[in-house]
């Protein structure tokens, strides 16, 4: 058959449905977290549309900082697991050196 070359042209396509996806993902969870903030500021008493927006801002970026902060927890973690390893490693290489 005729080779295609793969270029921007021939792959447009996937670029449109990507930014189509992408776009209708805003649209409803923006739709979605404005229902639950009005949702919000009716049934409590005494709380207007911009102290639930703020309420539910303070809960996405409590969220982000969380998994932010847990990441970074689990890094350090993992590198004092690899020095206390490579010491132990050390410590095992210099007691086989004096044995022999």
């Amino acid at each position: 058959g005729t080779r295609v070359t793969l270029d921007l042209d021939t792959l447009a396509g996937v670029f449109y449905i990507l930014c189509l996806g992408v776009a209708i993902f805003i649209m409803l969870f923006l739709m979605e977290f404005l229902y639950a903030t009005v949702k919000d500021a009716k049934h409590i008493k005494d709380r207007t549309f911009m102290k639930a927006f703020k309420r539910r801002i303070g809960f996405i970026w409590e969220d982000l900082s969380k998994k932010t902060k847990s990441r970074q927890t689990n890094e350090i973690n993992s590198l004092i697991a690899k020095i206390k390893f490579s010491k132990a490693v050390k410590i095992e290489n210099k007691a086989n050196e004096t044995k022999r």
